[in-house]
């Protein structure tokens, strides 16, 4: 279905929810109109519905642990939670000779985890525009969710931009921007958004050419 038979359905069911005669609606439309109107809101609903059934991702610990291909895919980075805390956990499928396979190198102890994020590629034949920042009041909308923070806060000492993802924990007072990368240890100073740091719901593809 193109964009125009979209858009036309969409105004016959609004004609149809104020109450306008179905006859009237119908009239001087093609033989298979109510039909082709009725599959698309049929599909509309079905992804909904499969949209609102997703998992949300998080394998719990007790269930089992990353596999091999899994650790290879990000170099052993994961997503891990406790339940009340959400960062980047290491997981150490070889161990160390004398454990099992376990979660090192994170302030958590994990009873859940799940793969990063895949990264945003451009659809072929379109050319990537460039990503605008979001503003303080989008960022405190991604609570729960993982932002892509760029720290341009020391480049007067020469030093390069800190790159990295992060999650967004908000309350009605206080906005907290932790980054998932464990050598990072520090949060991000909103009174500061827009100075020293930006943040955007994807790595910018310009940082990729």
């Amino acid at each position: 279905m193109n964009e125009y038979k979209i858009e036309q359905a969409i105004k016959s069911f609004k004609y149809l929810a104020a109450g306008t005669p179905i006859r009237n609606v119908l009239f001087a439309k093609p033989k298979d109109y109510l039909v082709d109107i009725c599959r698309l809101a049929l599909k509309a609903l079905q992804e909904q519905q499969g949209r609102e059934q997703q998992p949300s991702g998080w394998i719990p610990v007790s269930e089992r642990l990353p596999t091999k291909d899994e650790y290879i895919k990000n170099d052993g980075r994961f997503i891990v939670t406790d339940g009340n805390r959400i960062e980047q956990g290491n997981f150490d499928i070889y161990a160390d000779g004398y454990n099992e396979p376990y979660w090192p190198y994170q302030s958590c102890e994990p009873i859940a985890w799940q793969s990063l994020p895949e990264q945003y590629e451009p659809q072929k034949g379109k050319l990537p525009t460039k990503q605008k920042p979001l503003t303080l009041d989008e960022l405190k909308e991604r609570d729960g969710k993982q932002v892509w923070v760029e720290y341009d806060g020391n480049k007067e000492e020469g030093e390069p931009p800190e790159k990295e993802w992060c999650y967004v924990q908000t309350s009605p007072v206080w906005i907290d921007i932790i980054p998932v990368i464990t050598a990072n240890d520090y949060q991000y100073n909103p009174e500061w958004y827009g100075k020293t740091w930006l943040a955007y719901d994807r790595e910018p593809v310009e940082n990729k050419r």
